[in-house]
């Protein structure tokens, strides 16, 4: 879309040859139109990889306009609704036009069209108001958005009726008298009769209903065929009032075939001609500016991220974030640990059911849900006197005599307290206790007894939650406790995390292992995102679990009204200080500003992984730029960026770094 063509007509931007034709469409040659293009008053041929110089060196000139294109086609209705919106950190004035289009990505005629062809890639539909575009000025205020709309008729009948599977709408900013193209955007047509061919009907989420109240009087009827068209519609909604909006949620498997019709009365066909405006909306579409998510920290310390949460639909997004169950490392923290888990012994007398008794033994429990642990499903777990739960049948096997971690114990196993233990019935007990109301599983030891010394005492549960977390609660503990195992361990005893070896287990305290609520954890776990808006989330990292070098893994699950979205997160705990680095950078990585709240100045450093352009502006609250503190080219390796805020107002910061493809955010606190 950037450069034009001298054929067939180069006084006319979209080269409409022949106005003429209205059953034949005309093709919009741009520069991969046409085997050859003119720039710079010189001819090129055009292939991907061999690119000429002045395309390459004007396709690197920043924009100064930023645009967002959406739209949905209403079958029904007869036209292609599109809608522009634009923002520009420079003033434009006269002299620029905008150029807004629907076009076909591909249509093929068995017959050929009036003017010879058969295939059309990119054909140009109709423009609007008209080829001749329309003025475009902005006054540069980052804050300040221009809307533009545009309608465009439908064929649905005569020679080729227009698919809208095949529609796309396009848009550019043109100065009239350099012909430079300012900024362009595409965007494909969202279908009223959603989804289209090959797009996901998501099942078990929200979509919203909208219609024209003019086009239906009386009480509706929506269908929905899963295998369009060989399917069978089936009623998802009936007697809906006519209040022009509904909500509904689809079950069942999701379908790339499917398709909806409403319609009033007892003749379903009308569902698909009546001029009423019926529309479909999908779920909406959240992303994060970032993804995945990194984090930085030496070990024993913590920060303080955020990253920019879009949305891109046509209606709210309500999102509710769950842990993505599953990870190879566990976060530990005990109850004496700051904001550690807190010490609440769960007693389950008169609840459950009996655990094993007696010396070595064990028993099978069917879990109520699966149990994740080091990413794996588990159904059943394994519980044994000697203060053990395994994932995996023990068989014969109890395991009475423990050891450090890693041990070659019980396969997938918690040690709770390990250790040669004696359940006596009548002085002590084993029980199970499925919490369902509190979505947890409890599994205790009660005044157990050591083998050889039946003086001893123990209180010791594991409670195991149905969003994976693990906690250990330990209760009054009397006699002599000194040789104890505490921890988990994985499958093959690769990996494992310990918290006492052989050692005194202290009474009245808590003990939790997170794959990733306590080491990568957000803000809030609920919030709302506006309809084409953004919202900025702030992440916790926790390196206060680590003594030494390690990387995690894991996600978070972004739930509720919306198409389902998962955020990687990655925590790097590193000893090695960001300017004792030696060799070449492997990541992009952007720390948090320092100090943070500061006055009047404070700095962030950042590491590039190859030579690249580096810009970094800084933004208040509002959205407005207020400063461009970096832009240039720099090398690989580790910077440091002063960003001065003398002249700043008291207040609250974002810093949006662009790094080659990479972009990061980071929130500042000026406090004066």
């Amino acid at each position: 879309m950037a450069y034009h063509v001298n054929w067939p007509n180069s006084a006319d931007p979209w080269y409409v040859a022949n106005t003429t034709e209205s059953v034949g469409r005309v093709p919009y040659y741009g520069i991969w139109g046409v085997s050859a293009v003119a720039v710079d008053g010189d001819t090129f041929i055009v292939h991907e990889d061999q690119f000429p110089a002045a395309i390459t060196s004007r396709l690197a000139i920043p924009s100064h306009i930023w645009t967002k294109i959406d739209g949905w086609a209403i079958p029904s209705g007869d036209s292609l609704y599109m809608r522009l919106r634009v923002v520009a950190d420079s003033a434009f004035g006269a002299g620029n036009m905008l150029y807004m289009a629907a076009c076909e990505t591909y249509e093929h005629w068995t017959t050929p069209s009036p003017n010879g062809m058969t295939d059309f890639y990119s054909a140009m539909y109709k423009m609007s108001p008209n080829h001749s575009g329309q003025a475009f000025t902005h006054s540069g205020n980052v804050s300040d958005t221009s809307t533009y709309v545009a309608v465009f008729p439908i064929r649905h009948t005569g020679t080729v009726p227009m698919r809208l599977e095949h529609m796309k709408f396009v848009a550019w900013m043109q100065n009239t008298a350099t012909k430079d193209v300012l900024q362009s955007g595409t965007r494909f047509v969202t279908p009223m009769t959603f989804p289209l061919t090959g797009d996901t009907l998501y099942t078990d989420v929200p979509v919203d209903i909208k219609w024209s109240t003019a086009a239906y009087t009386g009480a509706l009827t929506l269908e929905l065929d899963r295998d369009y068209p060989s399917g069978t519609w089936e009623t998802v909604a009936s007697n809906l009032p006519n209040t022009g909006t509904a909500n509904v949620t689809i079950t069942g498997a999701p379908s790339t075939n499917a398709r909806f019709r409403m319609y009033q009365g007892h003749d379903p066909s009308i569902g698909d001609t009546t001029r009423g405006q019926f529309q479909i909306q999908s779920s909406t579409t959240i992303s994060a500016v970032t993804d995945p998510l990194e984090g930085t920290v030496s070990p024993g310390d913590s920060l303080v991220s955020s990253v920019v949460i879009n949305n891109d639909g046509q209606t709210d997004a309500h999102v509710v974030l769950t842990p993505n169950t599953g990870s190879d490392t566990y976060a530990v923290r005990q109850s004496t640990d700051p904001d550690g888990p807190h010490y609440a012994w769960v007693d389950p007398t008169g609840h459950g059911v009996a655990g094993p008794t007696g010396d070595d033994a064990t028993t099978a429990f069917t879990l109520p849900w699966a149990f994740n642990y080091y990413r794996t499903n588990y159904t059943t777990a394994w519980m044994c006197t000697n203060g053990w739960i395994s994932f995996s049948n023990p068989g014969t096997n109890y395991y009475y005599t423990n050891s450090c971690l890693p041990a070659p114990g019980p396969n997938t196993f918690l040690a709770v307290f390990w250790d040669d233990l004696f359940v006596t019935a009548g002085t002590g007990s084993c029980r199970i206790w499925s919490d369902t109301t509190n979505q947890r599983v409890i599994f205790a030891w009660l005044q157990t007894q050591r083998y050889d010394d039946r003086n001893v005492r123990i209180n010791a549960e594991a409670i195991l939650y149905r969003d994976g977390r693990l906690e250990y609660q330990y209760g009054t503990m009397t006699g002599t406790l000194n040789d104890a195992t505490v921890g988990i361990q994985n499958s093959n005893a690769s990996l494992f995390s310990q918290i006492w070896c052989m050692e005194q287990v202290p009474a009245s305290r808590a003990v939790a292992f997170d794959a990733l609520r306590m080491w990568a954890r957000p803000a809030v776990t609920a919030f709302t995102v506006l309809a084409s808006g953004s919202y900025t989330l702030n992440f916790y990292w926790d390196g206060r679990a680590f003594s030494g070098d390690t990387t995690l893994h894991g996600a978070w699950n972004f739930t509720g009204n919306l198409i389902p979205y998962q955020l990687p997160v990655v925590l790097t705990v590193t000893s090695l200080g960001a300017h004792d680095a030696v060799g070449t950078p492997t990541s992009f990585r952007v720390s948090d500003a320092y100090p943070n709240p500061f006055n009047p100045s404070t700095s962030i450093d950042y590491t590039l992984e190859k030579s690249c352009k580096v810009r970094m502006r800084v933004y208040d609250i509002t959205g407005r730029q207020v400063a461009t503190v970096l832009d240039a080219k720099l090398d690989a390796g580790t910077h440091r960026q002063l960003i001065n805020a003398g002249n700043w107002a008291t207040g609250v910061y974002f810093v949006k770094v662009n790094a080659g493809d990479h972009q990061l955010v980071r929130k500042l606190l000026l406090l004066k």
